[in-house]
């Protein structure tokens, strides 16, 4: 690949995972808005994030080998198609329940990118310098949910939360014609490889996956994390907006402040990793994640009011993840390299179903304060230190 083919993949990755990330972020202001449109309680409303959640995880099983058969841009391509068509869908919703499943083909269609985007950037870089492209691609997407809090609440409180779908929508299409028009194929295929889109031949690569204990761990360990991040995200709009009484369109300047926190790291994790390598960043990223959720505990209990302190604790967590999941990402997808579509769609389903679990987590408990976000957090610190440490040798020699 030459160096503007290189460019283009990264480019393409970052903007293709910023629209998927904002399908979410850009509507959580709307979400207080969403609950009072359709008459029902703020718990049926937060079901709306578990849901594209799990349509971004599930598609992701479909579309790796998709990709190692077919090639990475015509199945980003399809995906994509997708994505925009139900994204428009969700503005016409008519009833929660259409909304709930129009979700959820959404993040069907947009789990192509949460995949495909890994497997290219595997497909061109190796070693700590993957790890370095995958951190500054993180950091570059911190942006997307720093920003689209922020231009969402203002587009909703001036017009509708179905005024935040139209935006989506039309950040789809400008991505779709990108990828048409610019990104180069990383995986090129022949007739001989199509075999391998075969359900008997997925089935065996799954299973060869599945059976390592190695990639696996790694793969639980990239998304571990996000439970508690979406979590807090999931409770969040309530917190801030009906307790705390910040306005809509102030939200999402909080919510940036905790986005800032993962760019830095992520712009951390690019210089650190060349010195000390990619191993040693994950029991950095236990040490920052720990700090977070104990002075996220501390201030739920003795400064609750204090929306600043509440966002500093949790920019450290999500600090944590900024460094630990690009790290888990690419040495998993070190494990098995004959594989990495496949790798990169268990990897994707692991973080994308466990944020899922985090958001069901969040819309069942209480919304007064962020208590139990902060036990739930050290709690999840405590079993990723204890899972890291277990598959620490072997990575040593990955």
């Amino acid at each position: 690949m030459s160096i503007r083919q290189n460019f283009y993949i990264v480019l393409i990755s970052v903007c293709s995972i910023m629209n998927v990330m904002m399908s979410s972020d850009l509507y959580i202001p709307g979400l207080p808005a969403i609950s009072d449109y359709f008459g029902v309680t703020s718990d049926f409303a937060q079901i709306t994030l578990a849901t594209n959640l799990w349509g971004i995880a599930i598609s992701g099983l479909l579309y790796g080998p998709l990709s190692d058969s077919f090639g990475r841009k015509k199945t980003l391509m399809l995906g994509f198609g997708l994505f925009v068509t139900f994204t428009i869908v969700c503005s016409f919703s008519t009833n929660i329940y259409m909304l709930i499943g129009a979700r959820f083909l959404q993040g069907f269609g947009g789990g192509s990118a949460m995949v495909i985007t890994l497997a290219m950037v595997k497909d061109v870089f190796t070693g700590n310098r993957c790890t370095e492209i995958l951190a500054r691609i993180m950091m570059i997407i911190a942006i997307a949910p720093m920003v689209a809090p922020i231009i969402g609440g203002y587009v909703i409180d001036q017009f509708n939360w179905q005024a935040s779908f139209y935006l989506m929508a039309i950040f789809g299409m400008i991505n779709l014609i990108g990828i048409y028009l610019f990104l180069p194929e990383t995986n090129p295929t022949s007739e001989e490889t199509k075999h391998s889109v075969s359900p008997a031949q997925i089935s065996r690569n799954y299973k060869t996956l599945i059976q390592d204990k190695q990639f696996m761990s790694l793969a639980v360990i990239h998304g571990f994390l996000f439970i508690g991040k979406w979590s807090f995200f999931t409770v969040a709009p309530f917190i801030f907006i009906k307790v705390m009484g910040i306005q809509i369109h102030e939200f999402g300047y909080y919510m940036g402040s905790i986005v800032l926190g993962y760019a830095f790291f992520s712009l951390l994790t690019q210089f650190t990793v060349k010195k000390i390598g990619t191993e040693k960043i994950l029991y950095w990223g236990i040490r920052l994640g720990f700090a977070g959720s104990i002075l996220l505990l501390v201030f739920s209990k003795f400064t609750p009011d204090s929306a600043n302190l509440i966002c500093l604790s949790v920019a450290l967590y999500v600090g944590a993840i900024a460094m630990i999941a690009p790290s888990a990402a690419n040495l998993a997808m070190d494990v098995h390299l004959e594989l990495k579509g496949a790798a990169a769609s268990i990897v994707s389903m692991f973080r994308t179903m466990l944020a899922s679990v985090g958001a069901v987590i969040g819309s069942f408990v209480e919304d007064t304060t962020f208590m139990s976000i902060a036990i739930l957090m050290i709690t999840l610190m405590i079993l990723l230190g204890l899972l890291i440490a277990r598959v620490q040798p072997a990575t040593k020699t990955a």
